[in-house]
């Protein structure tokens, strides 16, 4: 597995460390509490990590702690995936919330009663 180790100083990168810093006592509470076993979260801006934060458990059963290395089973994760996909695209002025992206609707087929040629933006698609 790569090794995975914070590679730049946060403000350098933009970030205030003690900001930061509540992501670790956020998810540490959500241990503290039963709600996760462990978690492990790194923040990286243009491909350099700024951040890397890991609490609680691997394996609960066996009290192994969560290592950068660690290997997750992630279920049901297309929604928050494809909403951190379409909030880079908007970072970057390629997707607009309100803004027709008629492109991405070629060979769309709409139900009937849809009006065409309206155009589907992004949150049209946020709501399905």
């Amino acid at each position: 597995m790569a090794d995975f180790e914070v590679d730049v100083d946060p403000a350098e990168a933009g970030f205030d460390a003690a900001r930061l810093s509540r992501i670790d006592a956020h998810f540490d509470r959500y241990v503290e509490d039963g709600r996760l076993p462990g978690w492990l979260a790194v923040v990286t801006r243009r491909g350099r990590i700024v951040h890397l934060g890991r609490g609680g458990h691997r394996d609960v059963e066996a009290s192994l702690p969560v290592e950068p290395d660690t290997l997750w089973r992630i279920f049901s994760m297309t929604k928050p995936v494809t909403s951190v996909a379409a909030m880079m695209l908007a970072e970057e002025g390629l997707l607009g919330a309100r803004r027709p992206d008629l492109a991405l609707a070629a060979g769309v087929r709409f139900a009937a009663g849809v009006r065409q040629g309206v155009g589907v933006g992004a949150a049209d698609r946020a709501r399905h």
